[in-house]
């Protein structure tokens, strides 16, 4: 099951970056995120870890897998027996601004059976977040 949503958003790729990296921070800005509490220190890098709250699914802790610092980042867990992925890109736009990209994965486990439900509630999640990134985004008011 593959899910994605994109945005265009008049802020920079770095203004972007800023406001997706900063996981921590993510129930300011989106009601698809109850809390977020980083298990490590310092910036975002592989190996980083995060413990999970949203409404409606069971509290989950996140493994960034890929990071290309001020572009992108992956991060998986497991999730009904299986792995699921979520992907964050901040792309230059050629008309300018950025095109930010949100892409879930789930493979394995029982995601066959409840595909129907995790891409349901996996897309209203990210649509909440695409919007939340861009209003933030266009607001400049990136928390430090």
């Amino acid at each position: 099951m593959l899910v994605e949503v994109t945005r265009h958003i008049n802020a920079t790729p770095e203004q972007v970056w800023a406001v997706i990296s900063d996981v921590e921070h993510w129930p300011d800005w989106t009601a698809s995120v109850t809390s977020v509490k980083r298990l490590d220190e310092g910036d975002l890098r592989v190996g980083s870890q995060a413990r999970v709250k949203q409404p409606r699914i069971p509290t989950t802790v996140w493994t960034v897998s890929e990071l290309e610092a001020g572009r992108s980042f992956h991060w998986q867990a497991g999730f009904f027996g299986g792995v699921i992925t979520g992907g964050h890109y901040a792309e230059a736009a050629p008309e300018g601004g950025t095109n930010l990209r949100l892409v879930i994965e789930a493979r394995g486990g029982l995601t066959g059976i409840m595909s129907g439900w995790v891409e349901r509630t996996s897309r209203k999640n990210m649509n909440m977040e695409a919007d939340g990134v861009k209003r933030k985004s266009e607001a400049g008011a990136v928390a430090a």
